[in-house]
């Protein structure tokens, strides 16, 4: 699983409450048979503290209700959701 290698996990801080996730890849709804979460950033429902582990967990619970699979989910920091936001705003004003 890909944000669970011992690469990524070597960036995780250790007691670090981590409040929203990367989702690496376009999550696809098979049922309406179209791409229902975009790859990007989502806040998570509930946060998620780093405890050394992968989460024992079906995946992560965003605030839209939906469960992303945590094998193309990556934990990120307050100030990495920021800044990637601001880059996805910066680039939507650099394609105009």
């Amino acid at each position: 699983m890909l944000p669970w290698s011992d690469e990524k996990r070597k960036t995780y801080i250790m007691g670090v409450t981590y409040n929203y996730i990367r989702l690496i890849a376009d999550r696809r709804n098979p049922t309406i048979n179209a791409i229902d979460h975009p790859r990007g950033v989502y806040k998570l429902a509930v946060p998620f503290e780093y405890c050394g582990r992968q989460p024992v967990m079906v995946g992560f619970k965003i605030t839209d209700g939906a469960i992303l699979d945590s094998t193309f989910c990556e934990l990120i920091t307050d100030e990495e959701a920021r800044l990637e936001e601001i880059g996805s705003v910066q680039n939507v004003v650099q394609q105009r």
